[in-house]
């Protein structure tokens, strides 16, 4: 699970790249937070996935950002198991790409 942290951005360039590298996510990934306002750069949200990031800008993420307007919808749960109706395009687990 990625943790709500803050970084300084090693590397110039947009910023769903630089989110992407700096807290080890998939870019697609990266740019559905940005969309989301689950990223600050030095303490301003910026919604925009293309805006340029100079290095040793502070980046703050926040992975709990809604990535969908759409609520899960729970099929089923018991103690052990969830069932739920993920919209497309929402990873089920952290990775690359």
């Amino acid at each position: 699970m990625i943790e709500h942290q803050t970084v300084r951005a090693e590397q110039a360039g947009r910023l769903d790249a630089v989110v992407s590298t700096a807290f080890e996510i998939g870019r697609r990934q990266a740019a559905r937070i940005v969309k989301a306002g689950g990223v600050l750069v030095d303490g301003k949200r910026i919604r925009v996935p293309s805006e340029k990031v100079t290095t040793g800008q502070a980046l703050e993420m926040n992975p709990e950002a809604r990535l969908s307007d759409q609520p899960l919808q729970i099929l089923h749960e018991n103690d052990d198991v969830w069932v739920v109706a993920k919209p497309a395009g929402i990873p089920t687990e952290q990775g690359r790409g």
